[in-house]
């Protein structure tokens, strides 16, 4: 349980989804009031969906400056005599924290997937990067193979794909 309370405080934010191998460590570390699971409402093109995920109290102040309408379901035994550090976060800044949690972790990534997968809004998970690659701890580039980008704009090169976006997705990894 110890384990994966550290990882928490690295990742900042763990979609329930992807810690299912470790429920039975999740819920020892719920059940001493080390770990909260939060339901989290994401938008999406089917409407808004509520997304369950951990995290740890140290982190809490900054998911619900990420998701502001963030719900704790499970973790706070007695939420009146918990003394929750009140720090001055905004989204950007706690979105910034959460990506550099996974980056050693997850990458290479496109800031799409990184999205999707963390079910953190794109605009401030590519903002996150930005920010990141600024201070010299992520790089930008093409790192996968490119087969698919060919499959899908019929050329090889970046010249010959052009800055067409929607064909083109710039991957991040971490720096170490």
């Amino acid at each position: 349980a110890d384990a994966l309370f550290d990882v928490l405080q690295v990742l900042g934010w763990l979609p329930s989804a992807m810690g299912e191998p470790w429920q039975e460590y999740g819920d020892a570390l719920r059940s001493h009031g080390r770990m909260l699971v939060l339901r989290v409402p994401v938008e999406g093109s089917s409407g808004t969906k509520g997304v369950e995920g951990w995290t740890t109290r140290e982190h809490l102040t900054r998911l619900q400056a990420v998701f502001p309408k963030t719900h704790v379901i499970a973790g706070l035994q007695d939420s009146l005599s918990t003394s929750l550090e009140k720090e001055s976060v905004t989204a950007e800044s706690a979105a910034r924290d959460v990506v550099q949690g996974w980056m050693p972790h997850i990458g290479p990534v496109t800031a799409c997937e990184l999205a999707w997968k963390l079910s953190i809004p794109t605009a401030l998970v590519q903002q996150a990067l930005l920010q990141l690659e600024r201070e010299g701890q992520v790089l930008r580039g093409n790192f996968r193979s490119s087969s698919r980008l060919e499959a899908s704009t019929g050329s090889s090169t970046r010249e010959e794909r052009g800055n067409d976006k929607q064909a083109f997705e710039e991957e991040w990894c971490d720096r170490s």
